[in-house]
């Protein structure tokens, strides 16, 4: 069934790295649903290939380009989460004023 999903960084980089759920990340991508993500997703995405490239030499300097070159291809909305800071901040004041 499809359907509206937000998604992240770390599922949208099993498209290109094999890592545990791979298959399900790219059947996932596959099955027609709207997908979302917050703005800095990219930054995350971009931060997980860094990592990969440079620190733990998963991948070459031209695997890293290729991917990160590809996942803006992928079909996202890109939500910007700057407008839900105020309602987040009067959520934190809630809680804390419930003891929570």
């Amino acid at each position: 069934m499809s359907g509206i999903y937000v998604v992240d960084a770390s599922i949208a980089i099993k498209l290109y790295i094999p890592e545990v759920h791979s298959a399900e990340a790219i059947r996932f991508f596959s099955d027609g649903h709207e997908l979302i993500v917050p703005e800095f997703m990219l930054a995350e995405f971009g931060n997980i290939v860094w990592k990969k490239a440079t620190l733990l030499g998963e991948l070459t300097e031209a695997e890293a380009k290729t991917i990160v070159d590809a996942v803006r291809e992928l079909p996202l909305g890109y939500y910007y989460t700057s407008g839900l800071l105020t309602d987040a901040l009067q959520n934190c004041a809630e809680d804390q004023a419930n003891g929570l």
